[in-house]
């Protein structure tokens, strides 16, 4: 049994708000109770009543807790309580203690928001800086803010991170106003805004007592703020520093403020805890939302309250104030919203309104808030918030354009348009993937611009590659125009892929797989023999002869080996369907299948690499003798076509564009297709859809010029899009490798496009001639001039085109008839001497290759050569040789006589390149300097008769190709 001489403290009144008060107690105590205190259990019974009301029988109520919430509907009067503690131990009643107290009904708890005279700029300046937290860039922030005519202020140009207790991690920025105080009380021209973002358990706290002194130094005020969750934190933080204040500098506590946004108000207690030293200050907590502000309760009138008496009433329903559950919905706090934009509605919470749902789940309109607040605070101040454009650029990478935007106030939700200056031009609507307040980084698919821009120029047009485009960035806050078009250089590679199959004239352009995958079966032995002794423009991963043809062809067969293997032949890719109906299936969207990703690990994938080796072995096996090696290559280019294809049999000529259409709608479900759109177009959206997935979904870099083999092994590319097959309607669980036939047919999907456009970018340039004819000085003369071309057009703004160049006797004209029935670009330089004209040999071939280049993008120049050593019978050399304009008509008046009657129909290119310096010396009594002046004013201009040809032919550009016998 307790001793009965317990001290019980009288309650204290915590705060007394508009119709309710707050009081707390604390335990009743004895020196003897120590030992006891884990087994005593104490219950209130809290008794109170009104002065105007003392004949009336008080209200009763009991509970648990050291602390009760009373109705006080009777503002102005005395309020008498009195609390009477019992303790019990073991199951009776130990002791027995009461105390009394007795406070008037006034509020007492300040509203600093009602006080000024103006609304408070600090509810903007928090916002502004809440929204703008993860920008890095403080000096644009401080740029914009410090341009206004209204509440002007100055932003330092940099922000302080802190860790406070409770491991809240806060960004700090400093703000100097000028003319007006920033702040509903205080006079205080300094404020601290700190804005919480996070939790973080690691790192250095900032301790309240330096915060303390970092305000007391500078006469500074604080303001914690946070959006959302953000501002749950910010109100703990705040809590927590003025409950240190109210203890270690009462009189700052009204320098503390904390705003949030779209954060539900507080409870009166955390836990089992009673805010007991800041309720008084919950006034300064200000929640500012978009609801609409809830409307004061009418206040508790003696009728009511007498209804509830504690006496002769039923246990659950007790004195408004202290209903079962009510502590769930103390709310504090003052809310706050824009009234139709000409001012803020301040009222304080009362502490007997439930919280509700909307208020749980409110998604504040950040954006929305900031317009509305500053043309509150700033209607005399231009439009700072709304963006500015200063400069564009762009650049393309394959498919893709990066667009790079500068200017100001780009990063509130920004939305994009680029519309091309040429008649109904498609507008282009550019993901921005980066945006700071002076950047934006923004990322398109520009192939309608190229689709379009082919079917209004043909191959032989000369179109221009390059666009202007007129910029449009919008953000919630305003609109803004480029000042200038902005230049857009179309690629090269895909123009000429979608002029060829706009045309859809050369197979190459226009094949469904099969016919494609043969085409570029027929290349291989043109590259067998460049590798003899060719030479490639420009050059690949430092690999002058790479046949990047070829290993996408091995790249093709892996998919197919894959799927036909019997190790993979239990990974279905639907039970009771086909996969073309499982693709047509697929309805979920691309961006929405990023959290479905597999999260096992992926198994690597065996590919048992036969066909690569056949290939290559049937490449050795090419002799290029006779049409015998020819037609052994085609009979096993053919079994080879059949085995990949028997793998990959959505691929075939009937069904390929509906497998294209199916997978597109896969990877892009809004993406429109023309019934009459060529097969490369279709190829290549897919392709962009494809590598852009990859390359958001994949930590490292994947790049749009580069070929896929190179970037990704089969099994890395398998594990980055199987799970964009899966759907509701589709399930692949019981197999270790779901959705393994369809990424593997989109494998090869892609590498039918990559076919497709290294085909495109490929020329082949090809020297034959009859031995001891000056062949060889030809080649090395082609060489050097593209390689001088080459450098040129790279310097300038790069070149994704390849030429190979390879020198063919006669027996190997097969490989040529190959390569030009695909409709490649291809020209052939037939070299001969005068006495060569008349020769059978060389009427035969040049009938040959005149008859298999009939395509466009196909040519054949008959080249001349020697033209030096018929130079005798001119009889004043020397002034025919003074300048390149005699040059000019001596070569051609040579040209004629060299070729005499012997077609003389049919265009000849007539050179010297390389002259006789003493042959020159024996016809022209001439010093050694200038007999090389002479020579090579003759090499010079047989040099720009073969740049010409280059130009037109191989350097796919125009050209005057008249200068010829």
């Amino acid at each position: 049994m307790l001793p009965a001489s317990l001290t019980f403290e009288p309650p204290s009144v915590v705060a007394v708000f508009a119709s309710h008060a707050v009081l707390c107690w604390e335990q009743p105590r004895t020196p003897h109770t120590t030992s006891f205190a884990e087994h005593i259990a104490w219950e209130y019974q809290i008794e109170y009543n009104c002065s105007c009301r003392v004949r009336q029988q008080p209200y009763r109520t009991t509970g648990g807790n050291a602390f009760a919430l009373l109705a006080t509907p009777h503002e102005g009067e005395t309020y008498y309580v009195r609390v009477v503690a019992k303790a019990r131990f073991a199951g009776s009643t130990a002791g027995l203690v009461s105390a009394k107290a007795a406070f008037t009904a006034s509020c007492n708890v300040a509203i600093p928001w009602r006080c000024s005279a103006r609304p408070p700029v600090c509810v903007f300046d928090a916002l502004y800086l809440s929204a703008n937290v993860e920008t890095e860039d403080i000096a644009a922030l401080s740029a914009a803010r410090s341009s206004t005519i209204d509440n002007a202020a100055a932003l330092d140009g940099k922000s302080v991170c802190y860790t406070l207790e409770g491991d809240i991690a806060v960004h700090t920025y400093r703000m100097l106003y000028s003319g007006t105080a920033a702040l509903p009380v205080g006079q205080a021209r300094t404020v601290y805004y700190m804005v919480a973002t996070t939790r973080l358990h690691t790192g250095k706290r900032t301790r309240a007592m330096e915060l303390l002194s970092m305000i007391q130094r500078e006469g500074a005020s604080i303001v914690f703020c946070g959006i959302g969750d953000g501002g749950r934190l910010a109100l703990r933080a705040a809590l927590t520093f003025l409950s240190f204040l109210t203890t270690a500098c009462p009189a700052l506590c009204a320098s503390v403020l904390c705003i949030t946004y779209g954060t539900p108000r507080l409870l009166l207690k955390e836990g089992p805890r009673l805010l007991a030293h800041t309720l008084p200050l919950s006034g300064q907590l200000l929640h500012f939302t978009q609801l609409p502000l809830i409307e004061h309760t009418p206040l508790v009138s003696d009728m009511v309250a007498l209804s509830q008496r504690g006496s002769g009433v039923a246990v659950d329903t007790p004195p408004l104030g202290y209903a079962n559950g009510f502590y769930r919905n103390m709310l504090l706090g003052v809310q706050c919203r824009v009234t139709d934009g000409t001012g803020l509605h301040f009222r304080l919470s009362s502490p007997d309104e439930l919280s509700t749902e909307a208020e749980e789940a409110e998604a504040f309109d950040v954006v929305g808030q900031l317009r509305a607040l500053s043309q509150l605070f700033f209607p005399s101040s231009p439009p700072w918030l709304s963006p500015s454009v200063t400069s564009v650029s762009c650049c393309t990478e394959g498919p893709l354009l990066h667009v790079s935007v500068e200017g100001a106030n780009l990063h509130y939700c920004p939305r994009v348009t680029l519309t091309p200056s040429y008649p109904r031009g498609t507008p282009l609507f550019p993901r921005v993937v980066a945006s700071t307040p002076l950047h934006l980084e923004c990322t398109a698919c520009l192939l309608p611009w190229v689709q379009q821009h082919a079917a209004g120029h043909g191959l032989r047009d000369a179109a221009p590659l390059n666009i202007s485009a007129f910029l449009l960035v919008q953000t919630s806050l305003g609109t803004a125009f480029a000042p200038a078009p902005a230049t857009v250089v179309l690629p090269e590679d895909l123009l000429e892929l979608f002029c060829a199959a706009q045309q859809g004239s050369a197979p190459w352009s226009t094949e469904a797989a099969p016919g494609l995958v043969e085409c570029a079966l027929q290349l291989q032995p043109l590259y067998v023999l460049a590798g003899t002794g060719g030479v490639a423009f420009p050059s690949a991963a430092g690999n002058a002869l790479h046949n990047p043809l070829f290993e996408s062809l091995c790249a093709l067969a892996s998919a197919a080996e894959v799927t036909l293997s019997s190790a993979y032949a239990g990974a279905p890719a639907k039970p009771g369907s086909g996969l073309l109906g499982f693709i047509s299936s697929v309805g979920a969207r691309l961006s929405a299948r990023a959290a479905d990703a597999l999260t096992d690990a992926v198994p690597a994938l065996r590919v048992p690499g036969i066909e690569a080796a056949y290939l290559k072995n049937a490449l050795k096996e090419w002799t290029g003798t006779d049409f015998t090696g020819a037609e052994m290559w085609r009979s096993r280019c053919a079994s080879w076509r059949q085995r990949i294809f028997g793998g990959l049999s959505l691929l075939s000529g009937i069904s390929y564009r509906n497998t294209l259409v199916q997978m597109l709608s896969v990877l892009d479900g809004d993406a429109e297709v023309d019934e009459d759109a060529p097969l490369a177009c279709i190829e290549a959206c897919l392709y962009a859809h494809t590598k852009y997935h990859i390359k958001a979904a994949q930590s490292s870099l994947v790049h749009m010029d580069q070929l896929l083999y190179t970037e990704l092994s089969l099994s890395s590319f398998y594990g980055a899009v199987a799970h964009i097959f899966k759907s509701e309607a589709s399930s692949a669980s019981g197999s270790p490798l779901p959705y393994l036939r369809e990424s593997m047919l989109l494998w090869a999907l892609c590498h039918c496009f990559e076919l497709r456009r290294e085909v495109a970018r490929t020329t082949f340039c090809c020297n034959v001639g009859c031995a001891g004819c000056g062949v060889s000085t030809l080649s090395s003369c082609i060489s050097s001039l593209l390689h001088h071309e080459e450098a040129r057009r790279h310097g300038r703004r790069g070149t994704c085109f390849r030429t190979v160049q390879c020198r063919i006797a006669s027996s190997g004209l097969s490989a040529v008839y190959f390569a030009a029935q695909t409709g490649v670009r291809c020209c052939v330089f037939l070299a001969a001497e005068a006495a060569d004209l008349t020769r059978a040999e060389y009427t035969s071939m040049s009938v040959h290759i005149q008859e298999h280049l009939t395509y466009a993008g196909q040519h054949v120049f008959r080249v001349i050569t020697k033209a030096d050593e018929h130079l005798q019978s001119i009889s004043d050399l020397r002034k025919e040789l003074e300048n390149d304009t005699s040059v000019a008509a001596l070569m051609s008046r040579v040209g004629a006589q060299m070729l005499g009657g012997c077609g003389t129909e049919e265009q000849r290119l007539v050179v010297a390149l390389a002259p006789s310096t003493s042959r020159l010396v024996e016809l022209i009594a001439c010093t050694p300097a200038e007999v090389e002046q002479y020579a090579q004013r003759l090499r010079s201009y047989s040099e720009a008769l073969l740049l010409d040809c280059l130009r037109l032919s191989v350097l796919r550009g125009d050209a005057d190709c008249t200068r010829t016998a």
